[in-house]
């Protein structure tokens, strides 16, 4: 399994090169220089691999929708978009897999302060009912 998973992490030139290029096509507008594509970075290889399998993929980042942003200034969410990929943030996606720390559950004796401001008596983030503060 292990070696499956690593499979599908690794970019088969031959197979997905065809959704990088529909990505600088359709995503960013057409031929891009050398100094455009060092700006934009690895971000059309993370739209293409969602791309490859949108049913089954989603990506996810935390860079904000500019709708009229052109070119390299496109952000990944509106390529996303235009691409009919799914496009979360991190918050909604640890919503999605209901990740929880559980730290409240495991430290039960600590409440979390509310900070107050520069005057507050105490600098902690959580404060232990039992102490004087």
């Amino acid at each position: 399994m292990a070696r499956k998973n690593k499979e599908d992490l690794i970019f088969r030139q031959d197979e997905q090169i065809e959704f990088v290029r529909r990505v600088i096509t359709e995503g960013y507008g057409g031929i891009l220089t050398g100094v455009d594509l060092n700006r934009i970075g690895g971000d059309p290889f993370l739209i293409a691999s969602a791309l490859e399998d949108p049913k089954y993929r989603t990506v996810v980042t935390e860079e904000v929708s500019k709708p009229n942003a052109q070119g390299v200034n496109r952000k990944i969410p509106d390529i996303c978009k235009d691409l009919q990929v799914e496009c979360i943030n991190i918050l909604k996606f640890s919503k999605t897999l209901n990740f929880n720390t559980n730290w409240r559950e495991e430290i039960p004796e600590l409440e979390l302060m509310r900070y107050s401001g520069p005057d507050s008596p105490t600098t902690s983030l959580f404060n232990d009912p039992s102490s004087d503060n």
